[in-house]
This record gives C-alpha cells, sequence and structure tokens, in this order.
C-alpha cells in the first residue's frame, strides 16, 4: 500500500500530536492528558473514534507492525469484494479475506467490511448469468441474496460494519451509474 504525501503527512502529524513512539504502555494511557505519551489507536480509542487502514495483505511486515498499534479498525482493501471471494457466482474462497479478519481480530482491532456490492469488482460470470434468466432481475435478486447472505454470515460477529454497495454513482457526476445493477434492476 502506497501512501500519498500529503496521506503521509497528515499521519505524521496525528502520531506526533499524540505523543506516540514510546514502547514503554505499562501504564494506563491517558491520552487526554498534556505529555502523555501513547500511540494512535490508544488515543483513538480514548476519544471514541476508529482510525482504520486498509489492509491488502495482511502478512506484509508494515500490516503487521502497525495493526493494532496505531490503527484501532481495518477495512479489508479487495479481500472481500465479491470477485475476491467468488470469481465466479456461487463459488467461494475466503483465504485472503479470512487472513485479514485473523489478523485484526489477534490485535483486537474492529473490522470494516469492503464490498458487498461494487460495479468493477463482481463474479466473471454474473453478466452472462443475469443475460441467460427468464427473469433477469429475479436471477438478479437471487443471486445478490445468495452472496450477501453468505459472505455476511461467513462473517457475522466478527465484521462490526459493512460497505454494502459502493459507489453507486457515476464517476463523473451526480447520476447513478449505468452498470449490470442498475440496468437489470433499475434505481
Amino acid at each position: 500500500m502506497r501512501l500519498k504525501p500529503e496521506a503521509i503527512a497528515v499521519l505524521m502529524w496525528l502520531l506526533v500530536a499524540v505523543g506516540c513512539g514510546s514502547e514503554d504502555h505499562d501504564q494506563a494511557a491517558h491520552c487526554s492528558r498534556p505529555g502523555s505519551d501513547c500511540r494512535l489507536a490508544e488515543a483513538a480509542a480514548e476519544a471514541g473514534v476508529w482510525v482504520g487502514a486498509a489492509i491488502g495483505d495482511p502478512s506484509a511486515p508494515a500490516a503487521q507492525a502497525v495493526v493494532g498499534k496505531h490503527f484501532n479498525s481495518v477495512t479489508a482493501e479487495n479481500a472481500m469484494k465479491w470477485h475476491s471471494v467468488a470469481p465466479t457466482v456461487g463459488n467461494y474462497d475466503f483465504t485472503h479475506a479470512d487472513a485479514i479478519v485473523e489478523l485484526a481480530e489477534s490485535r483486537g482491532v474492529r473490522v470494516r467490511g469492503h464490498t458487498l456490492i461494487w460495479r468493477t469488482e463482481q463474479p466473471d460470470d454474473l453478466r452472462s448469468q443475469i443475460l441467460a434468466a427468464g427473469d433477469p432481475a429475479g436471477r438478479m435478486h437471487e443471486i445478490l441474496a445468495q452472496h450477501i447472505r453468505t459472505e455476511v454470515g461467513r462473517y457475522r460477529g466478527r465484521v462490526a460494519v459493512w460497505d454494502v454497495v459502493n459507489e453507486p454513482l457515476a464517476v463523473a457526476g451526480s447520476q447513478m451509474d449505468n452498470n449490470i445493477f442498475m440496468e437489470t434492476l433499475g434505481e
């Protein structure tokens, strides 16, 4: 994962602002006290906010180093997207998504599921299945319901929140994006 210089600057400012950097955390953190020495995740938890990171490869040293230390929430960058967990309709492989959830759980960090439905990440055979159906809208509803039940059910109690529909608006404007979901189901 590469961060833009602006994002790095903001993170560095946040790390300095909350006094991060010390490895001695035996005392209870009181991040709101002037001069306190606590990590970003501790300050966020104390403030009741979520500070997250998108995790692509949970085995990467950077992910291992920062999850739980500086972030109290993680989002699966691509591993939970429909095409990633089901390259074809109904054929699931949760290996990569499971690894992200397991990393978060091992660090006591909340997981945000991203994303159940997205116009650019869907099973390779979705369009052909919809076009071949006698009732395309009915078939789309059936496939969507099954996918959502399967993925959300697998992570029930382990994923705190879900991005259900990602980017429903067209990239260049405020109109609904014209994709297979819009074509089949309408607005």
